[in-house]
């Protein structure tokens, strides 16, 4: 029978102690060597596989960095581009270029001017300064389904009407609505599409023209669903909730305008007197 073969290692210190002896099996010594070189061996691998991906992971990073900066860089492109097509449009309107479509909406106004061409112009002036009587009137206009009393959106009241006084200089002619980014916003009542566009302050916004000397606005939306001219009925879907133009967090602008003054929306709608929030 082979006799197995050891190893002894002995450690003296440097003190007056008595030497310390290690009697090391020959073959567990082997396996330990090999063991620690197989170590050795796969951790050299590892940083081999590893330290390219992890410099790859680097360089994919920075990669995102500068995509994400130019992202950006394009967004602020198409937000000026939104503002000069925007400007572009009030030019037209202002010079009498804007498209002199024949009208779907059933306007009439006994010796008028019943064309698309006349709301066309008057909406490119300030809603303050336009004289409803100036509107063309709905065919048999039903004045309780063209009043704006059906809330556009649910969600609790932020931000209060606010006019301008002498005490007090915040204008805040509407209320502004919690909301989520792309819940669906309603119109408030019959009526037909005037603006829907882009604007610097309000994003995506929506102007109707209820008859009866009504305008209801719309404003952050996300994406308008209605065109210049559209007719609505009370109800209907018109954009999706949003966070677009000088906005700090997804809401609705909401405004009602009367005769050309600005009213309190809760007013006409007691739901949102109900879930007011807002501090006037």
């Amino acid at each position: 029978m082979k006799k197995n073969k050891y190893y002894t290692i002995v450690l003296i210190p440097d003190e007056t102690e008595n030497p310390k002896t290690f009697r090391l099996n020959r073959n567990f010594l082997r396996t330990i060597i090999i063991l620690s070189l197989l170590l050795v061996i796969a951790i050299a691998a590892s940083t081999a596989l590893i330290l390219p991906r992890a410099l790859r992971y680097n360089d994919l990073v920075g990669k995102n960095m500068e995509l994400t900066r130019d992202r950006f860089k394009v967004l602020r492109l198409l937000d000026d581009y939104a503002r000069i097509k925007q400007r572009d449009i009030a030019i037209r309107k202002y010079l009498g270029l804007s498209l002199n479509l024949e009208s779907p909406l059933g306007f009439i106004e006994s010796g008028a001017d019943t064309s698309n061409h006349k709301l066309d112009s008057l909406m490119s002036l300030p809603l303050r300064e336009i004289d409803p009587a100036d509107m063309p009137r709905f065919d048999n206009v039903n004045f309780i389904e063209n009043v704006p009393t059906t809330p556009p959106i649910e969600g609790v009241v932020t931000a209060g009407f606010a006019r301008s006084t002498i005490f007090k200089e915040d204008q805040h002619v509407g209320i502004d609505i919690a909301t989520r980014v792309g819940d669906v916003v309603v119109a408030a009542a019959e009526g037909v599409v005037v603006f829907s566009n882009w604007t610097y302050r309000s994003g995506n916004r929506i102007l109707l023209y209820h008859g009866n000397d009504y305008f209801s606005v719309y404003g952050h939306n996300s994406r308008n669903l209605v065109k210049v001219h559209d007719r609505v009925h009370r109800g209907d879907p018109i954009a999706l909730g949003g966070d677009t133009g000088i906005s700090r967090g997804p809401h609705l602008h909401f405004e009602i305008w009367k005769k050309g003054v600005p009213i309190d929306p809760r007013e006409l709608i007691p739901i949102y007197r109900e879930k007011d929030i807002s501090i006037d």
